[in-house]
């Protein structure tokens, strides 16, 4: 999954497995398992997802395409959207039209869990970053970097003229 987010994907993995009886597996962008109710199945590839990933759209695997996926069970893979791109599938095994509005209601958990800590990152580097810039503005009083401290603070919004 992207390097942007920090989610315990194998605890969703267990607990919705708990409420729906039905093994779920969560995939990265490569089609490497990342959590799985079968924990055999963690680290290891699978095409279906890497195919829903790439092209960004959910492929469904039924009696009709079954051959098509060595390793793969009835079921749907969905792709999980972060920053307007693929980033990893959930996979639920079952009938697919069964299946479908699980996997849709935890790739929502997963999508509004991944903004959440997008956000959460944002806002921690953004404060960082005003943090460092006051401290760097009380630490430096040559007048060459004043121009340079001022560009940066409009790029931080951070007000110099407010009387402190």
């Amino acid at each position: 999954m992207s390097r942007d987010i920090d989610i315990d994907f194998q605890m969703i993995v267990d607990r919705v497995i708990k409420i729906l009886g039905k093994n779920i597996n969560i995939m990265n962008k490569d089609g490497i398992i990342v959590a799985s109710g079968d924990e055999g199945r963690i680290n290891t590839f699978h095409k279906a997802s890497m195919e829903a990933a790439l092209k960004g759209k959910e492929i469904i695997v039924d009696e009709s395409n079954e051959g098509d996926y060595p390793g793969s069970h009835k079921g749907v893979n969905l792709p999980i959207n972060y920053n307007g791109s693929a980033t990893g599938v959930v996979r639920i095994t079952g009938k697919p039209y069964e299946v479908k509005p699980y996997g849709l209601i935890v790739k929502e958990l997963v999508e509004l869990m991944a903004a959440e800590q997008g956000k959460k990152k944002s806002e921690f580097l953004e404060l960082r970053a005003k943090k460092n810039f006051a401290l760097e503005l009380i630490r430096n009083n040559d007048e060459k970097l004043i121009e340079e401290l001022n560009e940066r603070a409009k790029l931080i919004k951070f007000d110099l003229n407010i009387k402190r």
